[in-house]
């Protein structure tokens, strides 16, 4: 993975400024979502300690505000990031189609239609995403998990133990998962270029084909080659029908763990109603 970012380097420099101000949107929104929970525990101590209406008044305008400048952060580091996605992704392009057209018909005689279109249509939106909602959710996931996971172990380091305890079950599944996936979704993208190049050739021939009455052998052909491109797909698409439910099993099992160590903990005043919230 990382060689691949490494060959994608050259193209990131070139638009570090809007990463840059991508991140540091990034950040501010991380830090006013985590502050959320916290106003969301100050009101529910308030009212269950029996707070005036006014300090539950302040609690929830700052909540607002704060959900107000989420909604708004989201925004900018969706323009910068994935901004600074779309613009690799045209430049790649322009330099891949320049490439093409420097080429000898040599080239094309070796590699088929179907390929090029692939690479210039499957392959170029992997790396708008790769450059823009992966790199985006890994800075996220870094940054939310390590201050989250401070937050809940300064609160109540025991809780915050049990309740990360599937976190190690979870890691080695993206391992696994991660390795399938990327198997599957080769696998797709070769039987792509096999389809695009039978489309390509069809509509390129298609007076042969009718000249030598050849509608149906291509037909089938083309049938086949989608068949293929159907099953691949559909074996991709069965790997994250079983990953994210799994992942939401494991979080909703880490929901329960925190229900069940934490609400015993409120119950013996050892934690307020608004720290297990």
């Amino acid at each position: 993975m990382f060689k691949e970012f490494r060959t994608l380097a050259p193209y990131l420099r070139t638009h570090v400024k809007y990463y840059a101000l991508g991140l540091l949107c990034l950040v501010a929104v991380d830090a006013a979502q985590i502050m959320l929970p916290q106003y969301i525990r100050k009101a529910i101590d308030a009212v269950a300690s029996g707070g005036t209406q006014s300090s539950i008044a302040i609690i929830s305008l700052a909540l607002i505000g704060t959900a107000s400048f989420v909604a708004l952060g989201r925004f900018f580091w969706r323009f910068f990031i994935h901004g600074a996605s779309r613009r690799i992704e045209t430049a790649l392009r322009d330099r891949l189609f320049g490439k093409l057209m420097t080429l000898p018909p040599s080239f094309f005689h070796h590699n088929a239609a179907g390929d090029l279109m692939a690479r210039a249509t499957n392959d170029m939106r992997a790396i708008r995403m790769a450059t823009g909602m992966a790199f985006l959710a890994f800075f996220d996931g870094v940054f939310l998990s390590v201050a989250i996971l401070a937050i809940m172990f300064v609160q109540n380091p025991g809780t915050a133990i049990w309740t990360v305890t599937p976190l190690p079950v979870v890691t080695l599944l993206i391992i696994f998962f991660g390795k399938a996936v990327g198997k599957r979704f080769k696998k797709v993208q070769e039987i792509y270029s096999d389809v695009s190049a039978v489309a390509q050739e069809t509509l390129q021939g298609v007076r042969v084909v009718k000249s030598f009455v050849k509608e149906e052998h291509f037909a089938a052909r083309f049938s086949e080659a989608n068949d293929r491109y159907r099953d691949a797909s559909m074996n991709l698409v069965k790997v994250f029908g079983f990953f994210f439910p799994l992942i939401a099993f494991l979080g909703g099992l880490a929901t329960l763990i925190l229900l069940a160590v934490g609400g015993g903990a409120v119950i013996a005043n050892a934690m307020s109603p608004g720290d297990l919230a």
